[in-house]
């Protein structure tokens, strides 16, 4: 799901696991799912939906920023794959 997706940014996990179901994937727990994004706003929809928040600070906010927003782990971008691997 992305930003555009819903007028309420927070309604974003659950569009995206009724997604998963309708293509006939697994019922999906929000516990289970990792939310990657480069804003506090994406840190607050993976903590309101119960999911675990990931920053990258691709974008405008900085690493520090996207911690203080409350992201269980935060990254320069995603060049260290094994790094962002073991978040699994």
């Amino acid at each position: 799901a992305f930003a555009d997706d819903a007028a309420d940014r927070n309604s974003l996990l659950p569009k995206a696991l009724e997604r998963i179901r309708a293509c006939g994937g697994p019922a999906v727990q929000p516990a289970d799912v990792i939310v990657v994004g480069d804003t506090p706003h994406d840190v607050a929809c993976a903590l309101a939906a119960g999911a675990r928040p990931v920053g990258v600070a691709t974008g405008p906010f900085s690493m520090e920023q996207l911690r203080d927003s409350g992201a269980e782990a935060v990254f320069e971008d995603l060049g260290d794959t094994d790094a962002f691997l073991k978040l699994l």
